[in-house]
């Protein structure tokens, strides 16, 4: 992968044309959540925010209780 011109990484990296690898993306999501946290930008739609969290608690919980019940069940949603 190399990075070009305008690429929002760009800026962490040797210059536009220098190959990155895949060990280079956990700096990028590393630098991305540490932004995000500081205030100075958003997880989403990049990363999972906590309400992207709550969904899949939802959906982890219903598997389990399908499991147990050897049947299908609804997922349901809290409004939060």
């Amino acid at each position: 992968m190399c990075c070009r011109d305008g690429d929002p990484y760009q800026k962490n990296w040797l210059p536009p044309g220098h190959p990155l690898g895949w060990v280079d993306t956990f700096s990028h999501e590393a630098m991305h959540m540490l932004a995000a946290i500081g205030g100075l930008g958003e997880i989403a739609p990049i990363g999972a925010t906590f309400h992207d969290g709550y969904h899949c608690a939802e959906v982890v919980d219903a598997i389990v209780r399908s499991a147990a019940e050897g049947a299908t069940t609804n997922i349901s949603y809290r409004n939060v």
